[in-house]
């Protein structure tokens, strides 16, 4: 049988576990963001990453394009740095 796709929401949860386990910070670099227009669950996966916020994760994400969903409403709110 075919699996189906988890949804993002899934993947966040699971990944917001396993990162509360994490004893120092971890940094997740995210080079040319631009390239993953059209990967709709990656894009999501991102923006319900960084909604949460889970204590020791740090995101560093470069673009060439325009900046997407609620990276843009960090910025413009002060709570992201371009």
């Amino acid at each position: 049988p075919r699996s189906t796709p988890a949804s993002a929401s899934a993947i966040v949860e699971a990944l917001g576990l396993a990162l509360r386990t994490l004893t120092r910070p971890l940094i997740v670099c995210l080079d040319a963001f631009e390239a993953l227009e059209g990967a709709g669950l990656v894009v999501e996966i991102v923006d319900q990453l960084l909604r949460a916020r889970p204590a020791p994760l740090h995101v560093v994400l470069t673009t060439r394009g325009p900046v997407p969903g609620v990276i843009a409403r960090m910025i413009s709110e002060g709570e992201a740095e371009v």
